[in-house]
């Protein structure tokens, strides 16, 4: 298995442990770094409530100085 795909899944691993949303953006800074990604924004289309169209939602960013 390559080192990136082995990355990778421990990436899936770490984030799926994580409790909290700032656990979460911790685990993902930390990894999107290491793979040279200083910048991000993690969102998803979620519904709104009454319903209307999906609407974007960030997650959790990270921005480094880099």
């Amino acid at each position: 298995m390559s080192q990136e795909l082995q990355r990778a899944y421990d990436y899936i691993d770490a984030v799926s442990a994580a409790q909290t949303l700032d656990a979460f953006g911790a685990v993902t800074t930390c990894t999107f770094e290491n793979f040279g990604i200083p910048n991000y924004t993690l969102a998803a289309m979620l519904p709104q409530v009454g319903g209307g169209p999906r609407q974007f939602t960030p997650l959790t960013r990270g921005v480094t100085d880099a």
